[in-house]
C-alpha cells in the first residue's frame, strides 16, 4: 500500500465554481448596540442557491458547509473533514474521516453521512464538471473506500469543489425534497431567499472552535458602485468584486483594507469555431493579434495579468516560455487578407459582398467583462471588424451560448474549479466536454487529455498538460485576454478576516471579529 502524504504538493491549486465571485464579511450598522456589534453584513453581486449541487453558492466560502479536502497556501491538498487519505491501488482510495464532528442539527458526521453527500455529488454534480464514476463503500464508522472506474485519477482533488460539500441527510424531507443546508461549518444557515440573501448564525458546537461573530448577513446588490456606497456608509464592512478603478482610492484610506485573491481564472473571448467567420483559423489568429492586452492591463490599472495561455504564470503546469499573440495590427490585417477579407471604403472588411459584422455576447451583470467587451469592440474596429455587443443577464447568456447561434462571447472562467488542471481542460476543450461552448474538436487534444488525467507520474502529467496548452494557443478556440484577481474591500474594523489561501476565495469568517464588539 502506498501512502499519500497530504502535505506534499500535488501541483494543484484550488478553485471554487466557475464564475466566478464570492463576498466577504462586513461590519454592523454603527447604530446597533455594542451587544449586537458582532454581526457582519456581506454585500455581494451574487448569492446563489442553498443546495450545494444547484449551481453557484456561497455556503462553503462563508463557513456553512465543509468539504473533505482543502488546498493550502502553498498549493498542497490538506485535510478538512477527511483527516487523511491513501491510495490502495491505481483505482482505489481510502479516506479516514474526522471524528467528533456534529452537523448543525446535532446529528453525527460519520461515514454513512459522508457517503450520502458524496454519492449525490458523484451522480448529480455540476453539469460542467466531468466527475468520474466512483463506487463508495463504508469500511467502518469513519472510513470510506472509493473505487474509481478509471485508473490514475486524483480523486482527492474532486473533493475540493464546493459542490462536494458534506450536508446532513436531514437537509432533505422524507420524499427527497431539499429543505435547507445543514452543514458542519462554524456558521449555521438561519434563513434566506435563494439568489437574494441569507442569514447565518454562529454554530456553538463547531469542531474547530466557536466563531467570534454571532451573525453574518449576506445581501445581494449587483451594482458595484452601490456596494462601495454600502461600505463607505457603514452598511457593509466587506464587499466583493471591487472595480479596479476604485482600489487605489480605497486602499489609500485607513478606513479600509484590500484583499486580493490570485484566484486562477481568465477573462476570455470565445470563438464559435463551427460558424463563419471564426471557423477559419486565420481569422481567429487575426483577432488575437488585433487585441492589445497591455491596453486592457492599463485600463484595469495594473490589477490584471495579460494572458498568453489558459493558466497564469507561476503554477507548476503553466507554460512559461510561450510567445502568445503580441499586439500586431499589421499582422492581423495580413492574415485577414489571406482569408479573403478586403478593406472597403467605409473601413469595414467584406468578403464575397458580405461585411464582417458579428455579434458579441457579454454578461451584462459583470461590469469589468462589459468594459472588456467594449475595449475589444473598439480594437477590432481598427482592423475593419464591426462588432455589435449584446448584453445579457448571466442565465440568459448561458442559454444563448448553448444554442450555438453566436459569433463571439466574453466571460470570466475559473480554470481550477477542482484542484486539478485537467478538470478545466477536459471540460472546456475535449470534444465531448460538458462545457465545450466553442464547438472545438481535435482528436489529438482528446487523446492527450484522456492520457494526462490518468497519468500517475507527476512530471509526465505536467508535460502532457503543457503540450495540450500549446495546441490550444496555436488553434485558439478561445482568445485568453487576462487573468483577473478577486478584489475585496474590508472595513478596518473587521479583524482577522483573510483569504484561506492566496488561490482561494473562501474566507476565515470563523476567526473574524469586529473590533470593540462584544462576543
Amino acid at each position: 500500500m502506498r501512502r499519500i502524504n497530504t502535505n506534499i504538493k500535488f501541483f494543484l491549486a484550488f478553485a471554487l465554481i466557475t464564475t466566478i465571485s464570492l463576498g466577504l464579511g462586513a461590519c454592523s450598522n454603527p447604530n446597533k448596540s455594542s451587544a449586537d456589534v458582532q454581526e457582519l453584513v456581506i454585500a455581494v453581486p451574487r448569492v446563489g442557491e442553498f443546495n450545494p449541487l444547484k449551481g453557484y453558492n456561497l455556503l462553503a466560502a462563508f463557513g456553512v458547509t465543509e468539504t473533505l479536502v482543502e488546498v493550502d497556501s502553498v498549493l498542497s491538498l490538506r485535510p478538512n473533514l477527511a483527516e487523511r487519505w491513501e491510495t490502495v491501488d491505481e483505482k482505489r482510495w481510502r479516506f479516514y474521516l474526522r471524528k467528533g464532528v456534529q452537523f448543525h442539527d446535532g446529528t453525527r458526521f460519520d461515514a454513512q453521512a459522508a457517503k450520502f453527500s458524496l454519492e449525490r455529488y458523484l451522480k448529480a454534480g455540476p453539469a460542467w464538471l466531468d466527475i468520474p464514476p466512483t463506487e463508495i463503500k463504508i469500511e467502518d464508522e469513519y472510513t470510506l473506500l472509493l473505487t474509481a472506474k478509471e485508473p490514475g485519477l486524483l480523486l482527492p482533488a474532486y473533493f475540493t469543489n464546493r459542490a462536494s460539500s458534506i450536508i446532513s441527510p436531514n437537509s432533505f424531507s422524507e420524499d427527497g425534497r431539499f429543505i435547507k443546508p445543514i452543514g458542519t461549518g462554524p456558521f449555521k444557515f438561519g434563513s434566506g431567499r435563494a439568489r437574494w440573501e441569507m442569514v447565518l448564525v454562529r454554530n456553538e458546537r463547531y469542531w474547530g472552535g466557536n466563531a467570534r461573530l454571532k451573525k453574518v448577513v449576506v445581501k445581494k446588490n449587483i451594482d458595484p458602485q452601490t456596494r462601495i456606497f454600502m461600505l463607505e456608509a457603514g452598511e457593509a464592512g466587506v464587499i466583493q468584486t471591487v472595480p479596479t478603478q476604485e482600489v487605489t482610492r480605497l486602499q489609500a484610506s485607513p478606513k479600509y483594507n484590500i484583499l486580493k485573491s490570485r484566484f486562477p481564472g481568465n477573462v476570455q473571448l470565445y470563438f464559435n469555431v463551427i460558424k463563419e467567420p471564426f471557423n477559419d483559423l486565420k481569422v481567429r489568429k487575426a483577432v488575437n493579434y488585433a487585441i492589445d492586452r497591455d491596453a486592457l492591463v492599463h485600463f484595469f490599472e495594473g490589477h490584471v495579468i495579460p494572458a498568453k495561455a489558459p493558466f497564469p504564470p507561476g503554477l507548476p503546469w503553466s507554460v512559461e516560455n510561450l510567445t502568445g499573440y503580441a499586439y500586431d495590427k499589421e499582422k492581423a490585417s495580413r492574415l485577414l487578407a489571406k482569408a479573403g477579407w478586403q478593406m472597403g471604403a467605409d473601413r469595414t472588411l467584406s468578403k464575397a459582398g458580405k461585411q464582417f459584422e458579428v455579434e458579441l455576447l457579454v454578461r451584462g451583470d459583470m461590469l469589468e467583462q462589459v468594459q472588456t467587451a467594449e475595449i475589444v469592440q473598439g480594437q477590432l474596429s481598427e482592423i475593419g471588424i464591426r462588432v455589435n455587443i449584446k448584453s445579457l443577464e448571466t442565465g440568459n447568456w448561458m442559454n444563448a451560448m448553448q444554442e450555438k447561434n453566436w459569433h463571439l462571447a466574453v466571460s470570466g472562467r475559473g480554470t481550477l474549479f477542482i484542484a486539478d488542471p485537467y478538470a478545466y481542460l477536459t471540460t472546456d476543450f475535449h470534444s465531448k466536454g460538458s462545457y465545450n461552448r466553442t464547438g472545438y474538436q481535435n482528436s489529438e487534444v482528446d487523446r492527450l487529455l484522456e492520457l494526462g488525467r490518468r497519468q500517475t507520474d507527476s512530471a509526465k502529467r505536467i508535460a502532457i498538460c503543457q503540450q495540450v496548452q500549446r495546441i490550444l494557443v496555436e488553434e485558439t478556440p478561445i482568445a485568453f485576454l487576462y487573468h483577473p484577481p478577486q478584489i475585496y474591500a474590508v472595513s478596518s474594523k473587521v479583524k482577522a478576516l483573510e483569504l484561506k489561501s492566496p488561490f482561494s476565495q473562501s474566507l476565515t469568517l470563523g476567526k473574524a471579529y469586529i473590533e470593540g464588539g462584544k462576543r
